[in-house]
Formats: structure tokens, C-alpha cells, sequence
């Protein structure tokens, strides 16, 4: 069934909710009946003899639909739909030719011919009442009258089925699309009838003959298997089945009918006990034998999907892999780094190498995010965590370039903020600079501090702003020119790289602002 608006879901929802049990499995059947029949199915429920409301609305994934979206919810007069009352009425099935839905003219709105197939139907003990309506466009309906009549005849059993509250686990299935076959077996799993489009996918497989006639067990494609269990639990079932190299998403639909014969089935319009709700009108029969008419197979070529699935699964396998391979590579580089800094004995180059091991380690820390399933967008919230900790480090835990005799507090505020790989790299950086400059600069004559990380999520925008309680800037700094390697790479990453704009100012102590257009989805990595 097409996707359609959460609000017009949760108003098919609400309209149908308080119809009786005995209306939901038939709700449920709605989008397979809609898909089988290329048309949309709408229900009606019959407020009274002067108008109906539509409960729901199905709309087909097998062809295009004509309605852009739900009609559920729309009501509708003997004026506008004539012919719905008087089916319903006389409880006839009946067949009619209309301009637009109910009848009506709309400005702009499409006037193509179109075909109503009406079943009018009896509802239990709640007193419901209502009709399914099967609207398809002329030119599906003169597709549908040339197709197999054996066909035609069984799909206006399964609605019936349907109608009848028989055609069970329906909700279950998945879509049938254009693409898809169909065959169609007697209770005896002999092949009556075979789409062109069914006899395609058998002849893929080596079976070559023609499929009309043949009982399941001679294709040797499990589909005898399949029928019999949906026969055995009286519910339609779907399976993912491979054969001779092609897989296969088959669907089974018993069809359960009145054990009667078919002379009546033009008249007969519902299901066969009061219990399940909608018997002829006049009928006196408290509960209506049934039979087995047939089942319904579906079958789709799922192949090319699964072998396009298994391509991206193995390249983002491959991906991780690089991801994972490049963190440790780095985490050797900055290993090295820190021996050779503890060798040195000059302050300020030891200060360097220090410095270049928490760069190394943001971009490990990036490719460590990278390297997990599914993230292709990394958590600026989590990233600036883990920053924070290899920066300022954690008492016995990891080592930053935090002074032994300080002590530093961190905390990082705002809600989750989720960038592509090449804006979370440049934002690790970013972050990693700031934090170290307001280490280095900002707590010169103090033992305690606090540096905060804030994010904000403006919509198209980002915001990152690192906060400190230190000294705050010198007089006359200016942080578009001024600073060090650290602002310079700053300035270079915000400026060249983000797109954004970089600004720094005195806030009971340093305040710097980094502000950025968020990476389109589906970015580079």
C-alpha cells in the first residue's frame, strides 16, 4: 500500500476504530486486495440510508493511483454516488461507470472516466453496515476484462474471502507490485491459471514447459511446501526462498468460500456468519459452511534487490575496515609521538609534540566513530566527549596535557548534533585546538577550572561554543589574525573547510564561537 501522511494514517485509524471485530481483518486485507485488483479498495460504512463514510482507503503499489492521497474520512450522498446506495440497498453486487470520485466535479480536479466494482455488505451484531468499493481507471478496468476469466473469477473469490473475514494474516504481506507473478492453484496444488510474468521467472530457473496444468511439486521451487502450510494454518504467509541461484519472495493467499457452489456467487456478497459479520440480507443460516477454492501464489524476483544489499554490505564492511585499520595506524603515530616527547628535555618542545599527539589522536578518534556499523554521521555531542577526556585526561584512566598540580573540570551541554565523516573531522580539530588553547592560556595563575562545550542545533546551521573561567583574552587580542598554530588552524579549518564563521570574546573568561552550515545528507565521506 502506498505511504500516506502520518496524520491521514492516524485519522483512517480513529474513523476505523470503533468498528466492531469483525471489520478488522478485512481492514487488514485492504492493501493486498488493493495491489491483486490494480485498483484502490474503499470501505464504506452507512450512517445512515442518506450517507456513507469512507473508513478506509487502500491505495495500489501495482499500479499508480488516482487519488494523490487517503479519501478516508469523505462523505458521501445518494446525490453523488447513486449507485453505492442502490447496491447496498438491494445488497447486489454491482458495476458502474463514474466521472470522478462520488461523482463530483472539482476545479483542476481529473476527470478521467473511471470503473466502481461494488460489494455491499451486512455488518454483525454492532449493527455496522457498510460496501467495498473497487475504483479503478477505464483503462485498468479493460486491462482486468482481457486478462484469464478463470483468473477474474478467483480474484472475486479472494474478495469475497476477504469480505467474509477469512483472509487471515493479510497484514502481514508485503506489497505486490507490476512486476510481480501470479499463479493460481486448485485445492489439489494443480496450477490453474499463470501470469505471462510468472511464467518468465519459472523459465529463469530451467522450467520451460507450460506451467498451466502442472501440479507444484513438478517446478521444484518449494512452492507445494508453502501452499500446503498456508492451507493447514488458514492464514496467508510469505517466504524468502532460493531457487537455482534466484531468490524469491513468495506470498500465499488461501481462498476460503461458502461450501455452496457457484451458481449465486454473483449475488453473494459477504461473509458467512453472523459472528464474522456480513451475511445476504434476509439470510437465516446461523453459520454457513466453507471449502477451500484455491490459493493465490505471489512471487517476487527479489535477486537483483538482495545482490545490490550484499554489494553495499560488503563495501561498508570494507569501509569500517579501512576506518579501523587508519585509528590504529594513528594511534601508532601518536604513541611514537609521546615517547619521543618524554626523551626531550627543552619545555617548549616538548610542549610541540604534545600538542601534535592530541591532534593525532582527534582525527584517530573520528575514524574510531567511523569504524562502528552505520555511521556514516558521527555525533558531534559523543565526539566532543571523547575529545575532551584525551585532552584534558582522566586521573588514572588516560593522560592529557592537563598540569599535574590543576585541576580541570569539563562538561559538554546541548543536544545530539549528528555531521558527516569530512565536517565531524574538521570539527574534531576545531575542538581539539580550542580546548588546548584554553588550557594552555587560560588557567596561567589558577589551580581549578571549568571548560564547557556547548552545542546548538539552529536548524540548517551549527553552532559549537567552547567556554572557559579562566583569565580571559589579552587587551587589544584579536582573534581574526592573532594567536598561534593552534587559531591558525582554527581559522584555516572554520574559514576553508566548515563554510562558517569563527569569533572569539571575553565572557567571564574566553568564549570561542564557532558557527557552520550543516553537510547536505549523503555527503562525501
Amino acid at each position: 500500500m502506498q505511504a500516506v501522511a502520518s496524520d491521514v494514517i492516524s485519522r483512517e485509524k480513529s474513523i476505523s476504530a470503533d468498528l466492531s471485530s469483525v471489520w478488522q481483518p478485512l481492514l487488514k486485507a485492504l492493501p493486498i486486495l488493493a495491489d491483486l485488483n490494480r485498483g484502490e479498495i474503499l470501505l464504506y460504512r452507512f450512517v445512515s440510508d442518506r450517507e456513507a463514510v469512507i473508513v478506509s482507503h487502500a491505495l495500489p503499489s501495482s499500479v499508480p493511483p488516482n487519488s494523490p492521497s487517503s479519501r478516508a474520512g469523505e462523505r458521501v450522498t445518494p446525490v453523488e454516488n447513486p449507485t453505492l446506495f442502490g447496491a447496498w440497498l438491494r445488497r447486489r453486487n454491482l458495476l458502474d461507470f463514474i466521472r470522478v470520485p462520488g461523482g463530483r466535479w472539482n476545479p483542476g480536479e481529473d476527470l478521467a472516466p473511471r470503473v466502481q466494482e461494488i460489494h455491499p455488505a451486512i455488518g454483525g451484531e454492532d449493527g455496522s453496515q457498510g460496501a467495498l468499493v473497487i475504483e479503478k481507471t477505464l483503462i485498468e478496468h479493460e486491462r482486468h476484462h482481457r486478462r484469464s476469466k478463470l483468473f477474474r473469477i478467483y480474484l472475486r473469490k479472494l474478495v469475497q474471502s476477504a469480505l467474509s473475514g477469512d483472509l487471515l494474516g493479510a497484514q502481514n504481506l508485503s506489497t505486490f507490485g507490476e512486476h510481480d507473478g501470479i499463479v493460481l492453484v486448485n485445492p489439489q496444488l494443480r496450477i490453474l491459471y499463470a501470469s505471462g510474468v510468472a511464467t518468465n521467472l519459472y523459465r529463469r530457473v530451467g522450467f520451460n514447459e507450460d506451467l498451466v496444468g502442472q501440479v507444484l511439486t513438478a517446478l521444484h521451487s518449494s512452492d507445494e511446501i508453502l501452499a500446503s502450510e498456508a492451507i493447514d494454518c488458514g492464514r496467508c504467509l510469505e517466504r524468502e526462498i532460493s531457487v537455482m541461484g534466484r531468490i524469491w519472495i513468495k506470498k500465499a493467499l488461501p481462498i476460503v468460500v461458502p461450501d455452496r457452489g457457484f451458481a449465486g456467487w454473483r449475488t453473494w456478497t459477504g461473509p458467512t456468519t453472523r459472528k464474522s459479520g456480513l451475511l445476504p440480507k434476509g439470510s437465516e443460516t446461523p453459520e454457513m459452511p466453507k471449502k477451500l477454492a484455491g490459493v493465490f501464489l505471489c512471487i517476487h524476483d527479489a535477486t537483483d534487490l538482495r545482490q545490490r544489499e550484499q554489494l553495499l554490505r560488503s563495501k561498508s564492511a570494507l569501509i569500517q575496515e579501512i576506518h579501523h585499520r587508519v585509528k590504529n595506524n594513528l594511534a601508532t603515530v601518536a604513541a611514537i609521538l609521546r615517547m619521543q616527547a618524554r626523551r626531550v628535555e627543552n619545555p617548549e618542545a616538548r610542549r610541540i609534540l604534545e600538542e601534535a599527539v592530541s591532534r593525532v589522536q582527534s582525527v584517530s578518534t573520528v575514524h574510531e566513530f567511523l569504524s562502528a556499523p552505520e555511521s556514516r554521521f558521527i555525533n558531534i555531542k559523543d565526539l566532543s566527549n571523547r575529545i575532551l577526556r584525551q585532552t584534558i585526561g582522566i586521573p588514572g584512566e588516560s593522560e592529557g596535557i592537563v598540569p599535574p598540580d590543576k585541576t580541570i573540570q569539563y562538561h559538554v551541554h546541548g543536544p545530539n548534533v549528528y555531521l558527516p565523516a569530512q565536517q565531524a573531522t574538521a570539527c574534531a580539530l576545531v575542538v581539539n585546538e580550542l580546548l588546548q588553547n584554553a588550557v594552555e592560556h587560560a588557567y596561567t595563575h589558577a589551580e581549578v577550572g571549568l571548560v564547557e562545550v556547548e552545542l546548538q542545533d539552529l536548524g540548517d546551521n551549527v553552532s559549537i561554543t567552547i567556554r572557559d573561567d579562566g583569565v580571559g583574552l589579552p587587551l587589544g587580542f584579536n582573534p581574526r589574525i592573532g594567536g598561534g598554530l593552534g587559531l591558525q588552524i582554527v581559522r584555516t579549518l572554520v574559514q576553508d573547510d566548515l563554510k562558517g564563521h569563527f569569533e572569539m570574546h571575553t565572557e567571564n573568561g574566553t568564549a570561542a564561537i564557532v558557527t557552520f552550515p550543516k553537510g547536505r545528507i549523503g555527503g562525501s565521506e
